[in-house]
């Protein structure tokens, strides 16, 4: 018995053409699917590493920040370091707080100090006839007297500096004159004495040294 196939040949390869579409649809609409997926987590990677380095961005800004502090704190304990140090390395014998007092009462009401120095220079460097008795002294021995003595051994003295204006020069000599009188000073040297202008007034600017009277070279 022979079957017969109703069904015609352009129907059948209608339906493969159609089934053939489907799957085409069905495998970009996978494909579509994958890509927006890839897009999706690519996307979600570069905000994360976005958000990850600005984190480290920020990091890296507040450890350089805090060097630069840690910086300037050192370069300031260095300072601070090195002003100890010189403040126990200038250490007069006779008290800053009676220095500066006699310098108050030394000082006119026309003078004006910019700055003020007090520093120690060795005694050796005068001469000894130069070097001027006075109350409440200490007397030094000469150093000759026992053979040469080491650098760190030399006596020193206290030099005081001051640098200012005055109304004009008659106010200077007359400070020389007040430091020259007083006992805790001596060797009082103008260092300059020059005429300045400052807010259309003729001052005068000057420097003047002198030594504190604390002590006494002895033969």
């Amino acid at each position: 018995m022979t079957e017969i196939d109703f069904i015609p040949q352009w129907y059948r390869a209608g339906r493969k053409q159609k089934l053939w579409h489907k799957r085409q649809y069905l495998i970009l609409a996978i494909a579509v699917s994958f890509i927006a997926l890839g897009c999706f987590a690519a996307g979600h990677s570069l905000s994360a590493a976005r958000a990850e380095l600005g984190t480290m961005r920020s990091n890296l800004e507040s450890g350089i920040q805090a060097i630069q502090q840690y910086g300037q704190l050192q370069a300031r304990w260095d300072e601070l370091n090195s002003k100890a140090t010189l403040f126990h390395t200038v250490r007069p014998r006779t008290p800053y707080a009676s220095i500066l007092a006699e310098i108050s009462a030394c000082i006119g009401p026309n003078v004006v100090l910019s700055k003020l120095t007090l520093q120690n220079t060795p005694i050796n460097t005068i001469s000894k006839t130069a070097a001027a008795a006075a109350s409440s002294m200490i007397r030094l021995g000469d150093e000759n007297a026992a053979g040469k003595t080491s650098d760190e051994s030399v006596p020193t003295q206290t030099e005081v500096v001051l640098q200012g204006i005055a109304g004009d020069g008659a106010v200077v000599a007359g400070l020389i004159a007040a430091l020259e009188q007083s006992d805790y000073f001596q060797r009082v040297i103008p260092g300059y004495s020059k005429t300045i202008k400052i807010r259309d007034y003729d001052v005068t600017e000057f420097e003047i040294r002198c030594v504190v009277a604390d002590f006494e070279l002895i033969q």
